[in-house]
């Protein structure tokens, strides 16, 4: 079934509220989410719930169908393998691979992901450390990267080896600010940076 752009980036919004939140999306918060009027959101549930995408009953929230958890996901892969290729082949910065990516993903050639994904060697992570799910919507460590999300970070002063994993919810300008040592990451900058994520090795 074609969806428009917009429509996509519904279906990426209404997966990460749900998954950060682990419950139902509400229309307010998607509105939020994708800088909206509410009744905006209310008009693309319908048309989405239309497309058999999601679940949508009013004032009770959205979750994503099956089908519509597979939209979101995909979309999610394509993003996040193109985020690897723009900072590891072409040399893009940490901070600048999102919003290129954001406009890549919507390529849906099923045949040109899978290369790209295999050309990459299959990564599990993109650049900012969040898990790249495969061809059959699964994310292939996604243990690992729930036990390192267990580990809330603001500074490490521990000598023992460190492998970074991800950072989240991150203003992007702070970026190019963090130092990262062989053995230690040190947040040295003042604006907002509330998610530090790692892994001891």
């Amino acid at each position: 079934m074609h969806l428009s752009k917009t429509e996509e980036n519904y279906l990426k919004a209404i997966y990460k509220i749900a998954e950060r939140k682990n419950k139902s999306a509400s229309t307010n918060t998607i509105a939020m989410y994708m800088g909206t009027a509410p009744a905006s959101v209310t008009d693309m549930l319908k048309r989405l719930a239309g497309k058999q995408m999601i679940n949508y009953e009013r004032y009770k929230g959205v979750t994503l169908t099956t089908i519509g958890g597979r939209e979101a996901t995909q979309l999610i892969r394509r993003h996040r393998l193109w985020e690897v290729f723009l900072a590891s082949r072409l040399r893009f910065s940490w901070e600048a691979v999102h919003d290129i990516a954001e406009e890549l993903e919507h390529i849906k050639s099923e045949e040109l992901v899978n290369r790209l994904d295999a050309y990459l060697d299959y990564p599990k992570f993109d650049p900012h450390g969040d898990p790249i799910p495969n061809r059959a919507s699964e994310f292939r460590d996604s243990k690992a990267f729930l036990q390192a999300q267990k580990r809330i970070l603001f500074y490490i002063g521990d000598p023992r080896p460190l492998k970074f994993i991800t950072i989240a919810s991150f203003a992007v300008s702070c970026l190019p600010i963090l130092v990262i040592f062989p053995s230690v990451i040190k947040i040295s900058c003042c604006v907002p940076l509330k998610v530090l994520l790692a892994s001891m090795t």
